[in-house]
């Protein structure tokens, strides 16, 4: 599936994201408030990768919400004039929250949006020591608000 991203918010917009965990909400905020300027703005929950099969006999308009809830789904793309982050948030991220950033740069970029350059960004209030140097390894750059 290709990526999804839903509704476009400006940088300056303040409200709770959708579907935003109650624990990653805090550590969004943090980020958010230190970074919105170095953004255009973001996209919040969006889809990607393989979602689980439509049970037979689904109304279509069933099938297309039942194939996005089973999707994955990002906590933020943030869009910048020649980069998307692909932002997982997540608190006392360990390897997790690491395979799930991978996870989601591999959905991606099987059906890139446009020429723009994926980053892979992982925002936490503490990181796991273990995983530090797998996400350099990996391209995956770690930010703790």
């Amino acid at each position: 599936m290709a990526l999804e991203l839903g509704v476009f918010y400006n940088r300056d917009w303040m409200g709770k994201p959708p579907h935003m965990a109650s624990q990653d909400l805090p550590i969004w905020e943090r980020f958010r408030d230190k970074y919105k300027n170095d953004f255009i703005g973001f996209y919040f929950d969006a889809a990607c990768g393989t979602p689980s099969e439509v049970p037979a006999g689904t109304e279509p308009n069933m099938a297309k919400m039942w194939t996005r809830i089973t999707s994955k789904r990002l906590d933020v793309v943030g869009v910048k004039t020649n980069e998307y982050w692909i932002i997982e948030i997540r608190p006392d991220a360990a390897a997790g929250a690491l395979g799930t950033i991978m996870t989601y740069i591999n959905c991606v970029s099987t059906e890139p949006l446009d020429d723009r350059q994926l980053v892979a960004v992982l925002v936490s209030d503490r990181f796991d020591p273990d995983i530090v140097p797998l996400a350099r390894q990996f391209n995956i750059n770690l930010i703790q608000v």
